[in-house]
């Protein structure tokens, strides 16, 4: 009876790590060559800034502001500052193309280093600079436009990309077992992202970006 209920554990863990591999997303997918395929970064590297009304929610709190993200060419980084529509800076991050991060400033009133790394964390996925050695590519079976690409590093990212001619429409970051973040984005007539939002499957909590026109 023991050797039989082991064997059941073992049988039935296998089936959820191979669902754990097989995210249901790459239904009808297979993994392909890159071959010519351009991976679109969601910041194209023309970047130089934009402006955008952002919104935390968690439960009942919000909090909300501007958001002004800004390519550093001297330093290749890209500034990322929250704050407030009086200019009251809350958070004040800086994104690296070595995907380093440097906190330049926090407010002492949000400073709890799970909510920084959290937003660290989950913008890190807009500005990570992927390397070719780390892409693996998944077209679907029957001839459509779109195209997954899985970013091997930290757990897994998946770039959803409805056209392979376009930026990705959605990144989710997956841990050893589930997806933790889902970013949806879409973007305007030059491909600067218009609206990113963040969702959370295992926290209640939403983050929302919207391009303001310069």
């Amino acid at each position: 009876m023991k050797a039989y209920l082991r064997n059941l554990f073992t049988c039935s863990s296998l089936i959820v790590l191979m669902g754990a591999c097989n995210p249901v997303f790459l239904k009808g997918f297979a993994k392909q060559s890159p071959g010519t395929i351009e991976f679109r970064q969601i910041f194209d590297p023309t970047f130089e800034k934009a402006l955008y009304k952002f919104e935390i929610s968690s439960g009942r709190k919000n909090l909300t502001g501007l958001a002004m993200f800004k390519k550093i060419r001297k330093s290749n980084s890209i500034r990322t500052v929250l704050m407030s529509e009086t200019s009251l800076k809350y958070f004040d991050f800086e994104f690296f193309e070595t995907d380093s991060i440097i906190v330049n400033y926090v407010m002492d009133a949000m400073n709890r280093k799970a909510l920084i790394h959290l937003l660290t964390e989950d913008l890190s996925l807009l500005f990570h600079q992927v390397e070719d050695a780390q892409m693996v590519y998944y077209s679907p079976q029957k001839g459509l436009k779109s195209l997954v690409v899985k970013v091997k590093g930290h757990g897994s990212d998946y770039y959803i990309f409805r056209d392979k001619s376009e930026p990705p429409s959605e990144v989710r970051h997956k841990a050893f077992l589930s997806t933790r973040a889902i970013v949806a984005i879409d973007y305007d007539e030059k491909y600067i992202p218009s609206n990113i939002i963040f969702t959370h499957r295992i926290i209640n909590l939403k983050i929302n970006f919207q391009l303001i026109n310069q």
